[in-house]
């Protein structure tokens, strides 16, 4: 009898800690919503505030899928500590921010009083979703002279970190001037209310491990001289960085759709099922890596460049560029251009 109590307790005991280990894993979820009242642990009033309380102040995440949910509306994005969102601390599954409901999205926008350097920053180690919302300029302001150089800087810039970052069904485009995505990605290029590049690798030295995916995501009408996509900076010795564009638009940006210059030999770029195309200038530009041997792979796209410039060009580029199932259009002129090759460096396969 003694010998059944025992077992009976210990299976009790056993059950009980695991319960508290359930909960103690369960994911948190709060709310940002600009036009309501302030609750902490629940509800804020910014991105920032709600990310800096996660794991400090109010401490409301659990470090396993928190989540923080955008109301409908304008969520404004300012210049306070050199970029909006620095989340920090990460663990486990990390953290998502996304729209509250599908119906009516929410709209981050730069705040045209106080235009930040990025408006997503992400540099921190951990796990980041970012899913379901718009990222626009500032409202009546060129955002590019006035700073603002990426919608989404992502970066592991110390030794042995490593982040994981994915940006799913976002679209990053131009402010209509009453804080609206414009959406029509055919009109010409604004002067004011537009980001500078939608995506940027290496504003911050590389020494961690980065990937980044984005998923079924526009990025449009941006205004600057790199790309809506710019991978840059050599990464130091022992870090790496893989880049993978699925299913998405690059449309419509004012010089190249993607410039990728700086590549390691570990680092990677994927562009797959997706399109970019009526860029200002090239549609894909790989250049200076005379030193390095960076992987590109290019599958089942679309780059057209509607006569601008050529739709890809190699600029001193000393890495592998693969082609599979690539529909390349530039009318009279050429499709692929390689300048500036070392002793002839770089591997180009092309299949179907």
């Amino acid at each position: 009898m003694r010998f059944l109590i025992s077992i009976n307790t210990y299976v009790s005991i056993f059950f009980l800690i695991a319960t508290l280990l359930s909960v103690g894993a369960q994911s948190a979820t709060v709310s940002v919503d600009p036009a309501g009242t302030p609750s902490p642990g629940a509800l804020y009033s910014t991105i920032e505030s709600a990310v800096n309380n996660q794991f400090g102040g109010d401490n409301w995440g659990d470090g396993v899928g928190d989540t923080i949910e955008l109301a409908p509306g304008v969520h404004y994005v300012d210049n306070n500590g050199d970029g909006s969102v620095i989340p920090a601390g990460q663990t486990g599954d990390g953290l998502t921010i996304r729209s509250a409901t599908t119906a009516n999205r929410a709209v981050v926008a730069a705040d045209p009083a106080s235009v930040p350097a990025r408006i997503f920053r992400i540099v921190r180690a951990g796990t980041v979703l970012l899913e379901g919302f718009d990222m626009i300029g500032p409202a009546g302001v060129d955002g590019s002279g006035a700073g603002l150089r990426t919608a989404i800087e992502a970066d592991a810039d110390d030794m042995g970190e490593v982040i994981n970052l994915t940006v799913r069904d976002c679209v990053i485009t131009a402010n209509d001037g009453s804080d609206n995505p414009i959406m029509d990605f055919t009109i010409p290029r604004p002067s004011v209310g537009q980001c500078r590049t939608g995506l940027q690798v290496g504003d911050d030295p590389a020494r961690g491990d980065l990937t980044v995916l984005f998923e079924c995501c526009v990025i449009a009408l941006c205004s600057g001289d790199n790309g809506g996509v710019f991978f840059v900076r050599n990464p130091d010795p022992g870090s790496s960085r893989d880049v993978t564009l699925l299913n998405t638009l690059v449309v419509n940006n004012a010089d190249h759709g993607i410039r990728l210059r700086g590549l390691g030999s570990t680092d990677s770029f994927t562009l797959d099922e997706s399109c970019v195309v009526a860029n200002g200038s090239r549609g894909l530009l790989l250049s200076d890596d005379a030193i390095n041997e960076p992987v590109v792979t290019i599958q089942d796209t679309l780059i057209d460049s509607a006569g601008a410039s050529d739709p890809i060009n190699g600029d001193g580029f000393n890495g592998t560029l693969t082609l599979n199932r690539v529909t390349l259009n530039r009318p009279g002129g050429d499709l692929i251009q390689l300048e500036a090759q070392v002793n002839g460096e770089g591997t180009y396969v092309l299949t179907d």
